[in-house]
């Protein structure tokens, strides 16, 4: 039995979800809220998780597929790159999985983001290939919390993972993850991160 079969059958297969906006990095795209065809505000992504459309407003996501934008403005979280670095290198060596886990949709210039995350020292690219994969939960075009936690969801009814693991800004997004506890028998832990810290979060 080599090392990683022995990390596997002493802790089980872990996965990790880690968001980018506000985890990783600090970014800057808006949404617009669009009311008669024309843009009346402009959001944050904090300012999006809890603003209420008024009747006949709706959201423009137009800057958050916008890959120069985002390669241009955003600024790395350090203490969060390096926990990721770490995560992947232990992941790796225990046979355990990590995606990014984001709330845009898809970008306009795929292979730019990976670009940039390289140039982190992060290792995106298809995970078959051993590397961190990229997941739009956007693309489902539901509430972030929710679409995150569908995506995640599919990955826990394969009965693969015994440690299923969610690191967020958003306490709305990992409240809906830790609803999964009540109903798989696995081991799920949240965490909620800030610019400085990542602190175990719980319901």
């Amino acid at each position: 039995m080599n090392f990683k079969q022995y990390l596997c059958e002493k802790n089980g297969i872990g996965i990790f979800f880690i968001d980018i906006d506000e985890t990783l990095l600090e970014t800057k795209a808006k949404i617009y809220v669009i009311y008669n065809n024309k843009i009346i505000k402009k959001l944050s992504n904090k300012q999006f998780n809890n603003y209420q459309l008024n009747q006949g407003e709706s959201f423009d996501f137009r800057e958050f597929r916008d890959s120069e934008l985002f390669s241009r403005t955003s600024k790395p979280i350090i203490p969060m790159i390096k926990k990721i670095r770490a995560i992947f290198k232990n992941a790796s060596a225990a046979g355990s999985e990590v995606y990014l886990l984001t709330a845009r949709g898809d970008f306009d210039n795929k292979e730019k983001i990976l670009e940039y995350f390289r140039g982190l020292g992060v290792k995106v690219g298809k995970s078959s290939e051993g590397k961190i994969h990229i997941i739009r939960a956007g693309n489902l075009g539901k509430p972030s919390g929710i679409a995150k936690k569908e995506i995640i969801e599919g990955f826990v009814k394969t009965g693969k993972y015994q440690r299923i693991r969610l690191y967020d800004d958003d306490t709305k997004n990992l409240d809906k993850f830790l609803e999964l506890q009540d109903e798989y028998p696995y081991d799920f832990q949240a965490y909620l991160v800030s610019k400085t810290s990542s602190k175990r979060y719980h319901l």
